[in-house]
């Protein structure tokens, strides 16, 4: 996983914020911008998939979340990203939930073995 976010990284479609309290790492989120299929409201249809939302226990239940959430989201409105998903935990639901976010209905996923 570590290879892939680096790789992410090297070519600029995967961009990691980190918080930094105490001398350590206490958060951490990251968007990677993914092109899927256009549609007839974004022909680019580059979107944004959030993952590695992460908070050490100690550090939890104070923001620091939200606040790299809202630069992730900030960042993909400035690089005209319409629309990002995430997978979510259910301790990030209530995060999500509050930020606007919504389950889809219509996703579904299969797994090749």
């Amino acid at each position: 996983q570590i290879k892939k976010l680096e790789l992410g990284m090297e070519r600029k479609d995967c961009i990691l914020w980190v918080a930094e309290l105490n001398g350590e790492i206490a958060a951490s989120g990251g968007v990677s911008l993914v092109d899927l299929v256009p549609t007839p409201d974004d022909i680019l249809f580059t979107c944004g998939f959030i993952h590695s939302v992460y908070t050490l226990k100690e550090y939890r239940k104070k923001g620091i979340a939200e606040k790299i959430l809202d630069s992730i989201i900030e960042y993909c409105k400035l690089k005209g990203i319409k629309k990002v998903f995430l997978n979510s935990s259910e301790q990030g639901r209530a995060l999500y939930d509050k930020k606007g976010f919504f389950k889809s209905e219509r996703a579904m996923k299969y797994f090749i073995e």
